[in-house]
């Protein structure tokens, strides 16, 4: 992903833009555009730029390495790759972008995201860089999301068999998501909410029932209408007490849970306050 964004140092504040995990200097961006824009070039490149727009993949083979030049500076326009030309679009939607905000421009498509994914995994096999490689199937598993419901894999996966892999875990995540849930989904969802919420709550089933009703509750907004109505009959045979008032405490002391804030607490300080 291409992001633009404004690190603070004290008082004063740098704008940084970031090519997947990597940060692009400024001078290997402005050499990009250079390229992009102009023929012949205006002023030569330096060899470090060059050397890293080729390792990321947005040129062709670097010209100073296949052609054995050794000077530091190359006069010649070097070939963009697809992936170079979409970078260099993208800079110019970066240019204009809010300094007050983390902005990301590119991907904006399921071509981008697929696209993506291939230069960090040719970026991984260059530098080795694990991060790279997590990061091409995570985009690859995006691009197969954002492609749902059309059925087509993007070539520039397909040969890959991680990135495949990637890209229909990512499609099939997405068909999972727009389908209904039928009542045999609704009732494997609770038990595996139970299930959570049964950990580290020992043998206090106040405890259980408060975290069961928590995660439940940040659930079932999330459901269609007729979705939550099936939900809602299953939750009659569960530990759901939407209604209880005030929170369940441990205490280490006594070995046992108190009720803070709530009908019991209140019905004790009404006694003590009674003649």
């Amino acid at each position: 992903m291409l992001i633009k964004a404004v690190r603070k140092q004290g008082c004063s504040r740098r704008i940084i833009t970031r090519l997947g995990t990597a940060e692009i200097e400024q001078g290997t961006l402005d050499a990009l555009s250079l390229i992009r824009s102009s023929s012949p070039l205006p002023r030569p490149l330096e060899h470090k730029d060059i050397h890293q727009l080729h390792a990321w993949r947005l040129i062709e083979d670097d010209p100073l390495r296949t052609e054995g030049i050794m000077s530091h500076v190359w006069h010649s326009k070097p070939w963009l790759t697809v992936g170079g030309l979409l970078v260099a679009e993208a800079l110019d939607k970066l240019a204009s972008a809010s300094d007050e905000a983390v902005v990301t421009v590119w991907p904006a498509s399921t071509f981008d995201l697929a696209l993506l994914a291939r230069i960090a995994l040719g970026r991984f096999r260059v530098l080795g860089d694990p991060g790279e490689e997590l990061l091409a199937l995570k985009l690859a598993s995006e691009a197969g999301y954002a492609a749902h419901p059309g059925d087509r894999i993007s070539e520039f996966v397909m040969g890959e068999p991680a990135l495949g892999a990637a890209w229909q875990q990512g499609w099939s995540n997405r068909a999972f998501e727009t389908r209904p849930l039928t009542k045999d989904d609704l009732a494997a969802k609770l038990e595996e909410i139970s299930k959570e919420a049964n950990q580290s709550c020992g043998l206090f089933y106040e405890l259980y029932e408060q975290r069961f009703t928590a995660a439940v509750d940040g659930w079932l907004p999330a459901l269609r209408a007729n979705e939550r109505e099936m939900a809602m009959e299953l939750l009659k045979g569960h530990a759901y007490a939407p209604d209880t008032k005030g929170t369940w405490v441990y205490d280490d002391e006594e070995n046992d849970v108190f009720l803070v804030g709530g009908d019991e607490e209140e019905a004790v300080a009404s006694a003590e306050l009674a003649p």
